[in-house]
């Protein structure tokens, strides 16, 4: 579907699928969601403050990297994103961009194959559940939603 982020395959297996502000990030993938029970009984392993969903994507993708700081942080997708579009735009964490123009060369360097998905952050927010950043073809927003169809990326070697 176009919610997901297909993966130029071979550089799957590397630590490194891409780098943004001097970090290497792996290839992206579809976390598997976390109960409410689960949660509750990693939380503090995974340094999660709450766990609110009983369908938890986001405790899921911070399980399925070893924790939240082996993520990106919202600064960290706010440069991917200026990274995606023409002219580099420069793009702010909490702050959409509109009236962008996705760059399918540059996308494609980094593996991405066509915009329309979003990338969890590492961080959790006060009130909203934790922070991504969607990529569209005409703009790139940040969110705090339980997002069914988000994908992660880990901190690679």
């Amino acid at each position: 579907s176009n919610d997901v982020v297909l993966f130029n395959a071979n550089k799957l297996g590397s630590g490194c699928a891409f780098k943004v502000n001097g970090k290497c990030f792996g290839a992206p993938f579809t976390p598997k969601p976390l109960t409410k029970t689960e949660c509750e009984a990693e939380k503090g392993n995974l340094g999660i403050k709450k766990c609110e969903y009983d369908t938890d994507y986001w405790a899921g993708a911070v399980k399925q990297c070893g924790g939240g700081s082996k993520m990106p942080t919202m600064d960290d997708l706010a440069k991917l994103a200026s990274q995606l579009y023409k002219g580099n735009p420069t793009i702010v964490a909490y702050q959409d961009a509109e009236h962008l123009q996705w760059d399918q060369d540059a996308a494609t360097a980094l593996g991405f194959t066509s915009p329309n998905f979003s990338l969890w952050s590492g961080e959790e927010g006060n009130g909203l559940r934790a922070y991504y950043r969607s990529f569209g073809s005409t703009g790139s927003g940040w969110h705090g939603l339980n997002l069914s169809n988000g994908q992660a990326v880990c901190l690679g070697e």
